[in-house]
């Protein structure tokens, strides 16, 4: 197996779990795929942010230069220091860039928490028929009224005396709308339910958007989708697009 043409994909993380792991190993006691792995990244970093006028041509000349580097060089196991000696012109091409007065632009969005704004919703409540048996006057039944009311506080009182199956997994989505994420996700782990693993995994990407951790809302979100269609399957889809 040649690590070194593997490189765009562990970078770009469409690398299979099986050869992921292979990967990072060697990556662990091959200090020449560690230092193309860098170079890689440092190439890919300043080319998100310069794109246009003096910057943008000088980046395409790189890219030509640099996929015949990757190519023929690093597919060999030869050393990187061709690479290397292409950063002075990206050097150029950032002051380019900075004198003119342009902002660094990222893919990822600057404020991880829109993710978790934007996207969440309190799941709907199907215990609630259940409950209620034809009667809005029983606690449960009451809980669930004010769990569908986005009173998330007063709903997680109420549920505290009720043990119905599932009742954890709304219980959770409470902690959630409370901004309680970790919370939220520590007692989302401890649900081992066939009926909510979609919504569990949608709902703890959420959380990890809110807390900045985006490797993991990433791995949620892939989990998911790897279910294949079914609950939030188009949404989470498009965010790892846009993510």
């Amino acid at each position: 197996m040649n690590f070194f043409e593997q490189i765009h994909d562990f970078i770009n993380e469409n690398l299979s779990e099986v050869d992921l792991q292979l990967f990072e190993s060697e990556l662990e006691k091959n200090s020449a795929l560690k230092e193309a792995v860098e170079d890689y990244k440092l190439e890919s970093t300043l080319k998100d942010i310069l794109f246009f006028g003096q910057a943008k041509a000088e980046l395409d000349a790189i890219e030509i230069s640099s996929n015949k580097v990757f190519n023929n060089d690093l597919s060999s196991n030869k050393s990187t220091n061709t690479i290397r000696k292409l950063f002075p012109k990206l050097a150029i091409a950032a002051s380019f860039f900075v004198l003119v007065g342009a902002v660094f632009l990222f893919n990822q969005p600057s404020n991880p928490q829109d993710i978790f704004i934007e996207n969440f919703d309190a799941y709907p409540s199907e215990l609630i028929e259940i409950v209620r048996g034809g009667n809005d006057d029983n606690s449960l039944s009451q809980a669930f009224i004010l769990y569908e009311s986005g009173k998330f506080q007063e709903a997680l009182i109420a549920f505290e005396n009720e043990t119905i199956d599932d009742l954890d997994f709304y219980r959770a989505i409470c902690l959630s709308g409370l901004n309680q994420y970790s919370e939220s996700n520590n007692l989302f782990s401890t649900i081992q339910s066939p009926t909510f693993s979609r919504q569990i995994l949608w709902y703890q990407a959420l959380n990890n958007f809110a807390l900045n951790n985006f490797k993991d809302g990433k791995e949620n979100l892939k989990d998911l989708v790897n279910l294949g269609p079914g609950f939030k399957f188009k949404q989470a889809n498009q965010l790892l697009t846009e993510l």
